[in-house]
């Protein structure tokens, strides 16, 4: 059985928002369709014909009728929904550096990623390791019980080089490596 369709009654007000936002370029498409789904209810369409021209479910054009009938122009607006609660907050990155102020255990000479989500327990490994990479945490590379620090940028070693040789005819070109080692790219007579 069909519920029947909920009457939608404008104001000359309401009408004049609603077709323009309809007109506007900058609508966003769901609203635009909230708008016209709107309209066209209080234009005595029926649920079915209003969802063939819209391009919608008929289920979605009875939501908003009955949206619009009880709240009015608030009842087109989205909801705000919750959504999932983070599970690790500012204060478990608190503990991280906490915990990155202080020695490391025995037998290790810096602290770890997994080294670091065991002492803290509840702090997945993973979770530890965007903390730091996205803080540019280098305390644990530094000595033990140094305080986290953050590195503004890296020097980038330079990726090709050109460079004369002491021959005079010759022009030798070199490319570098991560490590730094150079290692002859091309070598040409220059005559």
């Amino acid at each position: 059985m069909i519920p029947e369709a909920r009457e939608v009654h404008l104001s000359r007000k309401d009408r004049k928002v609603l077709e323009a936002r309809c007109r506007s370029p900058a609508t966003l498409q769901r609203d635009l369709k909230r708008a016209r789904i709107v309209l066209l209810a209080a234009a005595g369409r029926s649920t079915r014909s209003i969802a063939k021209e819209v391009g919608v479910q008929p289920r979605i054009v009875s939501l908003w009728r009955h949206r619009y009938a009880d709240l009015g122009h608030a009842g087109l607006q989205e909801r705000r929904r919750p959504g999932k609660q983070p599970i690790y907050t500012k204060a478990t990155d608190k503990r991280i550096l906490r915990l990155l102020d202080k020695q490391p255990p025995e037998g290790f000479a810096r602290w770890t990623g997994p080294l670091l989500a065991e002492a803290l327990g509840d702090v997945n490994v993973q979770y530890v390791w965007r903390f730091c990479a996205t803080t540019r945490s280098t305390s644990w590379l530094a000595s033990p019980g140094a305080r986290a620090t953050t590195r503004t940028s890296r020097p980038k070693p330079p990726m090709l080089s050109a460079s004369t040789s002491l021959r005079p005819r010759r022009l030798s070109c070199y490319a570098w490596t991560k490590s730094l080692q150079s290692r002859l790219w091309s070598e040409r007579k220059v005559i």
